[in-house]
């Protein structure tokens, strides 16, 4: 996963990244730190403090992969409406091009932003992420904001001509079914456009999906903020690379009635469900037989391997990079060490796998 460097020993963390043999560090810039109150004044101590972790990176032989925007909106911005307001595309925007400006030259992968569906779920469906509300009409607002921002974004560093690739971050899971009927293909489809589709579609090819518009219009939801000039922004704005959070598989079920309702077990607890019905699109589905960590995510290593072949077949142009991929565990200190052998397991496990299946298909053309 994402890495936390600390201010006062970044120098020590990236050093010991390098002797460890890491050959890249992502992390996201902070907005507040370069513009404090969203929009307006610059901060020099800022801007010079990501110079200092950028010079360090080069130092050490670490290629930083920078993520603009990781969950992180200034509160000025978030109390005028967030990114259900227009408003915020145009101050990410500017954000963004002062971010170019002052590290296109010591940035080679850019990652606009981190997870718009995950995030927007959070905020506008399971509601434990502020504005902590349930209101999936809210959600596809923000998160066609987020999308049109980072198109901007991308068609902002390219007007610029740099030297460098940028993409978006998506959180993108395998949709699988434990039945194999027209009823549960049909939830599967409605699935992926939730989860993937919804994102990775506009992101890669330029174009806002078409049966998502329908879709969100049948449920009764406004759309009127989806704008026809967007349109050339979109197309303009197709991403380099996509990168994919990539942690399990999502199964899921025909809907069979039942309001909408997300939730999630944020606790570890080992005991609430992770359960999530979407009225009119599908219901998540439960295996009993996979293995699952306390908060009740598969332990499924197939999961990424599935979801690689998927992105190949639809997007086979675009070339992918695994951005997060890890394991959430409780760790126990021993003598002032964690010994953290299941999380190696796990790693292990996710490669032995992907590896396995791709030696099965060598000679495949996707290879």
């Amino acid at each position: 996963r994402q890495m936390c460097i600390r201010d006062s020993r970044y120098e020590e963390d990236i050093r010991m990244l390098s002797e460890g043999n890491q050959n890249a560090y992502r992390f996201s810039i902070a907005w507040t730190r370069i513009i404090p109150e969203g929009r307006g004044k610059k901060s020099q101590e800022g801007i010079d403090f990501y110079h200092r972790i950028l010079d360090t990176c080069k130092r050490y032989h670490v290629e930083p992969v920078v993520t603009l925007y990781h969950y992180d909106l200034p509160q000025p911005l978030y109390e005028n409406g967030g990114w259900e307001n227009r408003d915020t595309v145009e101050a990410y925007t500017e954000y963004a091009k002062i971010c170019f400006e002052e590290f296109g030259g010591k940035v080679n992968l850019w990652a606009t932003i981190n997870e718009p569906g995950y995030d927007t779920i959070c905020c506008y469906g399971r509601g434990n992420y502020p504005p902590n509300v349930q209101n999936l009409e809210r959600r596809w607002r923000a998160m066609y904001h987020l999308l049109i921002a980072s198109a901007s974004a991308v068609k902002v560093y390219k007007l610029m001509k740099l030297n460098g690739a940028i993409g978006i971050v998506s959180d993108s899971y395998s949709i699988e079914t434990l039945v194999d009927n027209e009823e549960y293909q049909k939830a599967k489809y409605w699935a992926d456009l939730f989860y993937n589709r919804s994102v990775n579609e506009v992101s890669v090819t330029g174009i806002y999906p078409q049966d998502l518009i329908d879709k969100l219009k049948a449920d009764g939801f406004d759309t009127s903020y989806i704008l026809a000039e967007d349109e050339e922004v979109f197309m303009a704005g197709k991403v380099d690379y996509l990168g994919i959070n990539a942690y399990d598989r999502t199964l899921v079920k025909p809907y069979q009635g039942g309001e909408t309702s997300m939730t999630a077990n944020n606790t570890g607890d080992g005991v609430t469900k992770n359960e999530t019905i979407i009225k009119n699109w599908f219901v998540l589905d439960e295996d009993p037989d996979t293995e699952k960590n306390a908060w009740g995510c598969e332990l499924y290593p197939k999961a990424v391997y599935n979801l690689l072949l998927e992105l190949r077949k639809i997007y086979p142009n675009t070339p992918v990079i695994i951005t997060e991929n890890g394991l959430g565990y409780y760790d126990n200190l021993e003598n002032g060490e964690v010994q953290d052998t299941y999380r190696i397991d796990f790693l292990k496990s996710y490669i032995a796998v992907s590896y396995t299946h791709l030696r099965a298909h060598e000679t495949d053309s996707y290879l």
